[in-house]
């Protein structure tokens, strides 16, 4: 703004020297003599000096402007890279954080089939295989596309549990708990199992 107000004043200057001079050539020629020529000439001086003056200022504020678009732009970019990275970075943190808790469900329900299945220890199996459906249920909060959660398979062998009608005998708070986590997958064949899980409570 100091830069446009130096312009203007200076133009303004310009413009007033012209004047001034044209006043002392009006007062030092007597008798006044007036030609097309002189008019002209002094029209065109002071029309000159008022186009360059304007010239100047609109210049100055044209580069103001463009320095002002300039760094909105810049603002507007690293903004947009800003967003992009916290986006790759939730994105990436998610990705890490579902594949974490669908290892850990893996490897849980693995150790139920071959640790506890096969001795025929179906309380422990059926914890087991809960627990490894809850670490599951957990993966889905940070679930991202592409990455395909284990519920479906540890329901499954539930479900082979319920087939086979193995002796299990649960307390009010494991079938509490049991259901909770069922119901937490939003899994229509998990919806299915929880009354068998109400009907193993002595």
């Amino acid at each position: 703004m100091k830069k446009e107000s130096w312009i203007l004043t200076l133009s303004i200057v310009a413009l007033c020297l012209s004047i001034f001079s044209f006043l002392m050539w009006f007062c030092e020629y007597k008798p006044v003599t007036w030609s097309l020529l002189d008019v002209c000439f002094s029209v065109i001086s002071a029309g000159i000096t008022v186009f360059v003056a304007s010239q100047v200022y609109h210049s100055f504020t044209l580069v103001k402007k463009i320095d002002e678009r300039n760094t909105q732009l810049k603002n507007d970019f690293e903004q947009e890279c800003r967003r992009q990275i916290d986006e790759f970075k939730n994105e990436f943190r998610n990705c890490m954080i579902s594949y974490d808790y669908n290892v850990e469900a893996l490897a849980t329900q693995l150790y139920a089939i071959s640790v506890y299945l096969p001795h025929n220890n179906y309380k422990m199996t059926l914890k087991t295989l809960m627990d490894a459906l809850e670490k599951a249920n957990k993966s889905r909060n940070y679930e991202i596309k592409g990455i395909k959660n284990p519920s479906h398979g540890i329901i499954s062998f539930i479900q082979y549990l319920k087939k086979i009608n193995g002796e299990i005998k649960l307390n009010a708070k494991e079938v509490e708990r049991y259901k909770l986590i069922l119901a937490e997958t939003k899994d229509n064949d998990a919806i299915d199992l929880i009354p068998y899980i109400q009907s193993l409570l002595v």
